[in-house]
């Protein structure tokens, strides 16, 4: 029950967040805003979302910027100014820090990248997902990249006999198995998801692989090339059994809500950071949902 009463806090303090963004706030504003100490609303809300309240605010306040740089023309130091920036020097750091590019760059290029989205409290009465849970979505664009792995054959959700559970699991085990030693272990590993080629509803190919060049690839790998896309990407780091929850949340009930639509004809992939290892019991993951819009 406290965990309940301290979560709801923290979500209350996101919707004031999300509401006064355009405004500055100060850590003093926050913690009295959320009836705890400085000391207490640091610890409770790096616990829920891994962000200080201070990097959380900053880098939706810059990624809500990046949109406003590709959605119109208004001049740099007026959205600087919009959200609570005092120059735009100030901001045009702050910018070039966390995007690697100037503002000017930003919107020169006109590419919808590493912008966060605000988090989000999963809404459990009406999916089965765990109670106390945010999820933080960001987008994308990636260019074409190769893949090469191996391909397996398994039942989704919508089939009439699901068997994804096992089936993703040993395919992992058996792609680990045949590629011990063969592939840089410093990358991330890939699990592409075919939704699109196949005639049977609920049927779907799921390939186990890596990001590489075609020609370094051992020889009983396939090989694909997956054209340049703009993606929602979920982060998730817990128990590989939950991860299922996070990309239910995503296409049931963020994808509904955004600006943006499913792109169905191009693959979906999770990506396994190199850490860990695809299909162990806890996970670094994100999920990667190709998008357009």
């Amino acid at each position: 029950m406290q965990n309940d009463t301290r979560f709801n806090r923290l979500d209350q303090l996101l919707d004031y967040i999300h509401r006064h963004i355009h405004e500055p706030m100060s850590l003093d504003t926050l913690a009295a805003q959320s009836a705890w100490s400085r000391w207490q609303l640091q610890r409770v809300f790096v616990a829920y979302t891994g962000y200080t309240v201070a990097q959380y605010v900053r880098e939706l306040k810059l990624s809500l910027a990046a949109d406003c740089l590709l959605e119109n023309s208004d001049r740099v130091l007026d959205i600087a100014l919009s959200f609570g920036f005092g120059s735009e020097v100030a901001f045009s750091r702050a910018f070039k820090q966390f995007f690697k590019v100037s503002p000017h760059q930003y919107r020169k290029r006109g590419l919808r990248s590493g912008i966060r989205t605000p988090l989000q409290r999963a809404d459990v009465s009406r999916l089965n997902l765990p109670a106390n849970t945010l999820y933080h979505v960001r987008l994308e664009h990636k260019p074409a990249f190769d893949f090469c792995g191996l391909p397996t054959r398994i039942n989704g959700l919508l089939s009439g006999q699901p068997n994804f559970e096992d089936r993703i699991p040993a395919a992992w085990q058996h792609f680990q198995q045949l590629t011990h030693r063969r592939l840089p272990t410093d990358r991330p590993r890939i699990g592409l998801i075919d939704t699109f080629s196949q005639p049977t509803l609920g049927q779907l190919v799921y390939w186990t692989g890596i990001e590489q060049s075609k020609p370094s690839a051992p020889v009983f790998l396939e090989k694909l090339s997956l054209p340049t896309s703009d993606y929602a990407v979920l982060p998730y780091q817990g128990p590989i059994d939950h991860f299922k929850h996070a990309v239910t949340w995503l296409l049931a009930e963020w994808l509904p809500n955004a600006d943006v639509h499913h792109s169905n004809n191009r693959f979906e992939f999770e990506r396994y950071l190199p850490s860990e290892t695809a299909g162990s019991e806890m996970v670094n993951a994100e999920y990667w949902l190709p998008i357009d819009g």
